[in-house]
């Protein structure tokens, strides 16, 4: 195994904080190619990396993984392809198990490949070694004489060089012989309609000859595409068109007869295999047949029909990738973006079964959830605008037990305070300047973070360290960003004081400043009466999160561990407070 491969190759397993905060045992399978706990830094603070372990493929290994915990745990779809419900115990031991089974069978593999080898070459340099040892026995015949064993066994080594090498020409022919004769058989797909018939891509924007541009799948966001070949391409964060191809290929077959057509395999099935009904005569598809119960099965009977042929296909991945570019290619200039408006928000949502599609456009001034594809046409929106989480869209939203709960927690005053405050960061900014002072526990301050990352994937606020800490990359993110919000506090010597710091952001042109600091004499917060309530109302808060989410918590008590989980955990009141911010 090649050391410089292994040192950039792992299959890691963590849990997200959001799932640690909710007691789920859900978790997260990966790969990266990135040094040491490179990528592990980019998930969100407080998740835990249970398992990372060196391996040689880790593309082929996480698909192995993959497939293997689909038979073992819950496949939470609803939340990735690559989250997993179960024992993380055992998830660690399957890795493990993948990882050294990669390392035997690739041993195993070429140890056998060399024997092969070897023994051939031998018995094939016997034969001809006997032989030449006949000829020359019957050239001379002369009784048997010591001296040949001795010619032999000097040339024995040069036949076998020799031999080897002839074996594997053989080789290299055989295998390229029986490549030619395998894609004989097969109906290679080359072009770009043909590729994309059957995947779940919907659009291809290409905006140069090096494959740059974008890509959107069905009910999902536009992708960036980056040229592979750039020196500043990353795997691990930057996607390419070519991997798209690869790893998007649908299983379709090639009808020969009576038409000449490219369909799916399920379309295959339902073509050549129908099922008919012993008392009713009915027919019905393959796919009609297995949605039937086992008792309903056993009434129908095979037919076959002779008439469909089909052959097997493959896909040309650089003739498909020349194509797209050919077919999809766009002038820059002619490019139409989405630009959401300050009230507009986009980020996934706990899909529908009668929709396709897991993303929304969030309108804060009438609360209102429109599906991406309806809302921005043709027009590019990509990932990078997304919120980091997922969110329950309700018909019926209960604010007023959102403000029955600040009000155990907070007085009026300040309640009124932060309403402002969070209605100039979410709908409009209507105030000049807005400087609101948080101390101790901080947990609206909380709340504002964990909203602003739910709904924006923190792009519009900062935390003024740093500012300190580089002010000049500080200035570069100032620039390209749309902040709307700084947060303030005093972590260490080096940084400025808390006067000095708000002196410093009010030059830089912000407009809503939170001023997080320590007081022991300060009693903004009332946590022993905030926890009693959630305690005493716990029915209350039970019937309205199942009526809206239609979600019971298992465990109250776990389900509200920490103070900020009642507006943090999407299967609580996240979408409660959220209106609660949006509502004057």
């Amino acid at each position: 195994m090649n050391n410089y491969n292994m040192i950039i190759n792992y299959i890691y397993l963590l849990q997200e904080r959001e799932f640690i905060k909710t007691k789920e045992h859900i978790y997260k399978v990966g790969m990266t190619k990135q040094e040491n706990h490179g990528r592990f830094n980019q998930y969100p603070k407080g998740s835990i990396l249970l398992f990372q372990m060196i391996c040689d493929k880790c593309k082929n290994i996480e698909n192995k993984v993959i497939k293997l915990f689909k038979d073992k745990f819950i496949m939470r779809k609803d939340i990735g392809n690559e989250y997993f419900e179960g024992d993380y115990k055992n998830m660690m031991d399957i890795i493990y198990s993948a990882i050294k089974d990669e390392t035997d069978e690739k041993n195993k593999e070429e140890n056998l490949k060399q024997n092969l080898k070897i023994n051939i070459i031998l018995e094939e340099s016997n034969l001809v070694v006997q032989q030449q040892c006949k000829k020359e026995y019957e050239k001379i015949n002369l009784t048997p004489n010591p001296k040949i064993n001795l010619i032999l066994e000097e040339s024995n080594l040069v036949e076998q060089q020799q031999l080897k090498k002839e074996y594997e020409k053989f080789l290299e022919e055989k295998e390229k012989e029986e490549l030619e004769k395998f894609l004989a058989q097969r109906y290679i797909i080359t072009t770009y309609e043909e590729w994309i018939k059957y995947n779940q891509i919907s659009k291809i924007i290409i905006t140069n000859k090096k494959g740059e541009g974008y890509l959107k799948f069905k009910g999902q966001l536009w992708r960036k595409l980056y040229d592979k070949n750039c020196l500043s391409f990353n795997k691990d964060y930057m996607e390419d068109l070519l991997g798209f191809i690869t790893n998007n290929k649908s299983d379709v077959m090639k009808m020969v007869s009576p038409s000449n057509d490219l369909v799916s395999r399920c379309e295959m099935n339902n073509m050549r295999f129908n099922y008919k009904n012993r008392l009713t005569d009915e027919i019905i598809t393959l796919e009609e047949h297995r949605k039937l119960n086992e008792i309903e099965q056993p009434m129908y009977y095979l037919l076959e029909k002779d008439k469909y042929e089909f052959i097997e296909s493959g896909y040309d991945d650089n003739k498909i990738f020349q194509d797209t570019i050919e077919k999809c290619h766009v002038k820059v200039n002619i490019l139409n973006f989405y630009n959401l408006n300050y009230y507009e928000y986009v980020f996934s949502i706990h899909r529908h079964p009668s929709h396709t599609s897991d993303y929304v456009i969030f309108n804060s001034v009438n609360f209102t959830f429109t599906y991406v594809d309806d809302l921005i046409n043709n027009k590019i929106l990509t990932g990078e605008d997304s919120g980091g989480r997922i969110l329950f869209v309700k018909h019926v939203v209960n604010v007023s037990i959102v403000d029955d709960i600040l009000n155990s927690l907070i007085t009026c005053e300040i309640k009124v305070q932060f309403k402002i405050l969070v209605y100039n960061l979410i709908v409009k900014q209507e105030e000049d300047q807005i400087i609101f002072y948080d101390y101790n526990n901080c947990l609206l301050t909380t709340w504002i973070r964990d909203l602003l990352y739910s709904i924006s994937n923190n792009k519009f606020y900062i935390e003024s360290h740093q500012y300190y800490e580089n002010k000049l990359e500080f200035k570069k993110i100032f620039k390209k960003s749309k902040l709307r919000c700084v947060i303030i506090s005093k972590d260490s010597k080096d940084i400025p004081t808390i006067e000095t710091q708000i002196k410093d952001f009010c030059k830089l042109g912000f407009k809503n400043i939170i001023v997080c600091q320590n007081n022991k004499i300060n009693t903004m917060y009332n946590i022993v009466n905030f926890r009693t309530y959630l305690q005493d109302n716990k029915e209350l808060l039970i019937k309205c999160i199942k009526n809206e989410n239609n979600y019971q918590p298992e465990c109250w008590e776990s389900s509200i561990k920490f103070d900020d989980d009642i507006f943090y955990n999407s299967k609580l009141l996240l979408t409660n407070f959220l209106k609660w911010c949006c509502t004057k």
